[in-house]
């Protein structure tokens, strides 16, 4: 009985979130500031409904039910990842039709389900995995799960490109466009060792990923970036991922984050005061110092896409890839925000590229 209470549960909060979603989107679609505040809406919805879910699930006991032992311990976990994407799934599908409308997309609700669900279900499956790695790999001492939250990190950044195929919608590229890419990577000095197409309904995103370690670099183009943009813009974007790839953009977020984790250890994991210290102190100055590290490769990404064709070039892409995407010049969140994601303002970075095309 407790596991359909915990199934009623997960009912009620998910019908109610996708109600009160399905209400605000109406009351703002139609305002001059509908996508902004559609997408605050997204991802403070997000955070309310896990949270609300998970309270209300756990609550209810249905999770005791898979008993104790390892096993249990991971169909317990599973169980609350899946509770969890369905809730903040119906909630996304409450907001849907204002999104649809706003952003004038041509997508169906089955193709926006499919997609935010599957970036749902690698979200939650990854991170119920990695608390399950945490509680049941014998670590021995507070340095033992420091070492395997590291080998998580690892393996998240090794595994980076497989996880973004996982959690995104990917295709193979036609022949077409794998020699138009090719003619890219070359101009810039770019050598993947797998390329991919994303495709989305619900965003017209026009970006570039590189990610994985050197030698094994997975290359990820935005199919709209290869329909809708003409080769000037293919090589500005490439350029500008290849060149935060070379300085290290996606290792200096890991690395901030894991200094930012270290530092929280100093105050949670029973080390000594002496130790307890050093582990804050140089967690704290090691995520500011890469937080800083990161705008600055942001900038010269920029500079590389811009000797790769011209800064006039550089700046219609972006400012038609904003267009597109339906974000702001100014990136919104705030200045705290953007540093926290090494992601300075497009406003900011198309002004450097002015400068120097001046």
């Amino acid at each position: 009985m407790s596991l359909l209470a915990s199934a009623a549960a997960l009912l009620v909060v998910s019908l109610l979130g996708y109600a009160l979603a399905r209400l605000y989107g109406a009351a703002v679609h139609g305002t001059e500031s509908a996508l902004t505040r559609l997408r605050r809406a997204l991802y403070a919805g997000f955070v309310v409904v896990t949270l609300v879910a998970f309270v209300a699930t756990v609550g209810a006991g249905g999770f005791e039910a898979f008993g104790d032992g390892p096993l249990g311990d991971l169909l317990t976990l599973l169980a609350m990842a899946a509770a969890l994407v369905v809730a903040d799934l119906a909630y996304y599908l409450g907001l849907w039709p204002a999104i649809r409308a706003t952003r004038d997309l041509d997508a169906s609700t089955a193709w926006a389900a499919a997609s935010v669900g599957r970036w749902l279900a690698a979200l939650f499956g990854a991170f119920a995995l990695a608390l399950y790695a945490l509680g049941h790999v014998p670590t021995g001492s507070a340095w033992g799960v420091l070492g395997l939250g590291a080998g998580i990190v690892l393996l998240v950044y090794v595994g980076s490109g497989t996880l973004v195929r996982v959690s995104q919608s990917t295709r193979a590229l036609t022949d077409a466009e794998r020699e138009r890419v090719r003619v890219a990577c070359e101009r810039v000095g770019l050598d993947p060792r797998s390329v991919h197409a994303i495709e989305s309904e619900t965003v017209r995103w026009a970006g570039v990923l590189v990610r994985g370690p050197p030698r094994f670099r997975t290359l990820l183009v935005g199919s709209h970036l290869l329909v809708a943009y003409d080769a000037d813009a293919l090589v500005a974007q490439v350029a500008r991922a290849a060149g935060r790839a070379r300085r290290g953009y996606v290792e200096a977020k890991f690395g901030a984050a894991a200094g930012f984790v270290v530092a929280v250890a100093g105050l949670v994991v029973p080390v000594g005061d002496a130790v307890a210290g050093a582990l804050v102190a140089g967690g704290a100055l090691t995520a500011a110092s890469l937080l800083w590290h990161g705008r600055r490769v942001v900038y010269a990404a920029d500079r590389d896409a811009a000797e790769a064709t011209d800064p006039g070039t550089v700046i219609e892409t972006y400012r038609a890839v904003a267009e597109d995407a339906g974000r702001s010049l100014d990136g919104g969140g705030g200045r705290i925000r953007r540093a926290l994601r090494m992601r300075p303002s497009l406003r900011s970075r198309i002004a450097r590229l002015e400068e120097r095309a001046d």
